[in-house]
């Protein structure tokens, strides 16, 4: 599993659609890819809810996305498969919140 922060979304029609993600390397944020899968049911709305009072209006790392930023606050574990060319992660799953200094 991989510790990352959240650094936007993108809302759909039940909450959260997907999270955008950074990690740190080096003491560096790097922008890592979405997760869309692992909330839970009742997840995604709670979450949309808490996301939206952590607004900002640009990302804090470079992203080639679309979605609504908010400050780096919130963190997760992600499990992949893999690694993509574009350092990017592949098939993410949410695995759960981490508290900051984890």
């Amino acid at each position: 599993m991989l510790p990352c922060v959240v650094i936007g979304y993108r809302a759909g029609s039940d909450g959260i659609h997907s999270l955008h993600l950074a990690s740190v390397g080096a003491g560096v944020l790097r922008y890592v890819g979405q997760v869309r899968r692992g909330f839970g049911v009742a997840a995604p709305v709670v979450l949309a809810h808490c996301l939206k009072l952590r607004r900002r209006t640009q990302p804090v790392v470079p992203c080639p996305k679309v979605a609504c930023w908010v400050e780096p606050e919130l963190y997760c574990r992600v499990r992949y498969q893999d690694w993509t060319c574009h350092g990017r992660l592949r098939h993410a799953v949410f695995g759960g919140w981490l508290e900051a200094a984890d």
